[in-house]
């Protein structure tokens, strides 16, 4: 099936250009060759795709030699026929276009609502074109709050921690391409270690890994990596997101902190107890909560509640107590 993949980045520049490029790899991996043979007609409009800095996109130059200068109406109505073309070629062969989006809450709001648009659209022609968005657990907000009908347009499903033994599969089956196991001790302290989380699974199972070169890998290797992973985590996950949030946000995050403790179960918490906490009134907390949901640091399961949008963020903030004064990254 013919695909395009990209990771948003916020920047409607670095999105239009990973866009575009993606797409004139678009027949790269498609065996069907009635399709691979309509992508270049598809592309012999556009003889050239250059980066505008100035203007803020990217220009696209026709091959009847005229330029467009708006360089963001150029771009989003190229995207519009290029995917539009692209899906009707894909229709023919009895294929479908799929555009897979990695960080989807961080796409832009224009560029966000014209492919949501634009999913919409090719649904009412019955075109085949489906977005697979990935995100955190905030993005069918984002989502909504871009184009209000994506809550009906899209199928939402959580993905949460593994299960037991899909985590103890995740951790054997890497290790066994290098030809080693780890013992029934090391693996049980891994599960326990990784809470059947993804990202947690790649730390912890890569600090074990280089801890021991024997096989099967002993729970010792394991426990002489926990700092190694905890110090990975701390510094790839949490101290970035922490560097986001303005001090004040950094005030109403360690308040969170607190009132939250997912060993335990407690994965939320009231609004009302972190003001309570803060000394504050719940409504002049507002603006902050706010700020911190859009910067994807936390985000509302429910109505009156708020949570951290990465497991173990809460147990960074008490385990470390990181400076409110530390740099802000606007």
């Amino acid at each position: 099936m013919p695909t395009v993949r990209i990771e948003a980045t916020g920047n409607d520049v670095d999105d239009y250009v990973g866009l575009f490029q993606e797409l004139t790899k678009i027949s790269k991996d498609v065996k069907d060759l009635k399709f691979r043979q309509q992508v270049p007609n598809i592309f012999k409009n556009v003889r050239s795709m250059s980066l505008n800095i100035l203007g803020n996109g990217i220009s696209i130059t026709k091959s009847d030699g005229t330029e467009k200068e708006d360089a963001y109406s150029s771009n989003a109505y190229q995207l519009e026929l290029l995917i539009e073309d692209l899906a009707r070629a894909a229709q023919e062969s009895s294929l479908a276009l799929f555009l897979f989006i990695d960080e989807f809450q961080e796409m832009s709001p224009d560029l966000m609502g014209i492919l949501i648009t634009l999913q919409h659209r090719m649904g009412q022609e019955n075109l085949p074109f489906y977005i697979i968005g990935a995100g955190l657990p905030d993005l069918p907000r984002v989502l909504t709050k871009s184009r209000s009908y994506a809550e009906r347009l899209f199928d939402y499903r959580e993905i949460g921690r593994l299960s037991r033994d899909d985590t103890e599969q995740a951790f054997q089956s890497t290790v066994e391409k290098g030809s080693r196991r780890f013992n029934a001790d090391a693996l049980a302290r891994l599960v326990e270690d990784s809470q059947g989380y993804p990202y947690f699974i790649q730390a912890y199972g890569e600090a074990a890994w280089n801890k021991s070169a024997v096989s099967p890998i002993p729970l010792e290797a394991v426990e002489e990596g926990e700092a190694d992973a905890r110090k990975s985590l701390d510094e790839g996950l949490y101290a970035s997101r922490w560097q986001r949030a303005t001090p004040a946000g950094r005030v109403y995050l360690s308040a969170m902190a607190f009132l939250i403790n997912e060993a335990e179960g407690i994965e939320s918490c009231e609004t009302v107890k972190i003001a309570v906490s803060m000394k504050r009134n719940s409504r002049e907390l507002s603006k902050i909560r706010g700020k911190l949901i859009g910067l994807g640091l936390i985000y509302s399961p429910e109505r009156g509640k708020v949570a951290f949008t990465v497991p173990g963020m809460a147990d960074f903030i008490r385990r470390v107590d990181p400076s409110d004064e530390q740099v802000y990254d606007k």
